[in-house]
């Protein structure tokens, strides 16, 4: 039996069974509870939800922000329903997953192969389906007076398709430069004349010469004349490639992957 109330403290049974409860609230000292403690009490023992917008001290975070208050990003209703962050990082991020979007759309709509869409990852980047589309872009290079990176590959080859990526990459990294990417099986007077018989293949031409001053299976192996990224040196698959004639006739698979990979 509680001696004075203005002593003790509700508590909840503690015996064998149970643990010492928490303090739920305290008398005053005329016997009564006081408004604030009431209020809190009320709170706990209320099972009604509260909404998943509004905080602890009871502020609706979708609510008005007083003009008094400093800035603050608060959540804001989109159409259509559902809430986003109206700090400026996270609009630029909503932004470019929605032009990818868009971007990925376009591509499927428009049925491209997957070694079409690297093009136009970098506007250094150049396809050539024929000779005459290979010659024209040395042209190009020459009159600009740059030097050019030329890449064999075979829309067969799966080695190809991974050195794709890299290109898209390596291309960015090296905005000086002009990268060729030329389709060996519709190229084959070009093929012949550089004696060229696996892909992928990388050749690195200096501004007006029709000879490679180095060339290789991979990118990485212009490390020493070519900005190469990080982690793409050190690649696994280095010696992976396909000997032209011999290239799989199945189709490649996981073009998704190759999307994802050039952040589209």
């Amino acid at each position: 039996m509680m001696t004075s109330a203005s002593a003790q403290w509700a508590r909840a049974p503690v015996g064998r069974h149970h643990r010492p409860g928490r303090v739920v609230a305290r008398a005053s000292s005329k016997g009564g509870r006081h408004p604030r403690d009431v209020g809190k009490i009320s709170a706990l023992l209320d099972p009604t939800p509260t909404s998943s917008t509004v905080t602890a001290g009871g502020e609706d975070i979708l609510g008005e922000v007083p003009a008094d208050r400093p800035l603050s990003y608060k959540l804001e209703r989109k159409e259509g329903g559902g809430v986003g962050s109206s700090h400026p990082d996270a609009v630029r991020r909503r932004l470019r997953s929605e032009r990818r979007k868009e971007k990925r759309r376009m591509i499927y709509d428009a049925g491209l192969e997957w070694w079409q869409v690297v093009k136009d990852c970098s506007s250094n980047m150049h396809i050539a389906e024929c000779s005459d589309e290979y010659y024209y872009a040395l042209r190009l290079a020459r009159a600009a007076g740059r030097d050019a990176v030329v890449q064999y590959f075979s829309p067969r080859c799966g080695a190809c398709k991974e050195e794709a990526v890299h290109c898209a990459q390596v291309a960015f990294e090296n905005p000086g430069l002009d990268f060729i990417r030329v389709r060996a099986d519709t190229c084959m007077a070009v093929i012949e004349s550089h004696g060229i018989t696996k892909v992928p293949w990388v050749q690195f031409l200096k501004a007006g010469d029709l000879s490679p001053v180095k060339e290789g299976l991979r990118l990485s192996s212009l490390e020493d004349i070519v900005r190469i990224p990080k982690g793409l040196v050190a690649a696994e698959g280095q010696e992976q490639h396909c000997v032209l004639g011999e290239c799989s006739i199945d189709e490649i698979e996981g073009f998704e992957t190759l999307l994802q990979a050039i952040n589209l």
